[in-house]
């Protein structure tokens, strides 16, 4: 497996997103641990941290996997289109499909973003 054969975009695509999704899974984790282990974080404040942050393991995870969970042979859109493979892809349709579904998770973090946000402001304007 020789990077020189594979498009330079489609090589950072796959490699690039591994060190932020780690983090994010790091510190996302850590934030779950405090709100388990914390009884102070048993209110509104804590459970939307609770869901914020695992929603945000989750979609980490995927976009960990990256282009591991690609079929193999996938063509890459790069390059030349008909004959360049994804780099890393080792995948299949389930490993694909269950990637995909994970994925989905990363719609659930803005949202529970914006309803931490809206959490605080009506504290703050009502409290």
């Amino acid at each position: 497996l020789h990077m020189s054969t594979y498009p330079t975009e489609s090589v950072l695509l796959a490699v690039m997103p591994k060190v932020p999704a780690l983090l994010s899974i790091l510190g996302s984790m850590a934030i779950l641990q405090y709100v388990v282990r914390n009884p102070k974080s048993n209110n509104v404040h804590g459970r939307i941290m609770f869901g914020l942050s695992l929603c945000d393991i989750l979609a980490s995870a995927a976009y960990f996997a990256g282009t591991w969970a690609i079929p193999t042979g996938t063509l890459s859109s790069f390059g030349d289109m008909e004959t360049e493979k994804i780099f890393w892809a080792t995948g299949n349709n389930t490993t694909c499909n269950i990637a995909g579904f994970f994925n989905q998770f990363a719609v659930a973090t803005p949202l529970y973003s914006a309803t931490l946000a809206l959490y605080f402001f009506l504290k703050v304007c009502y409290e």
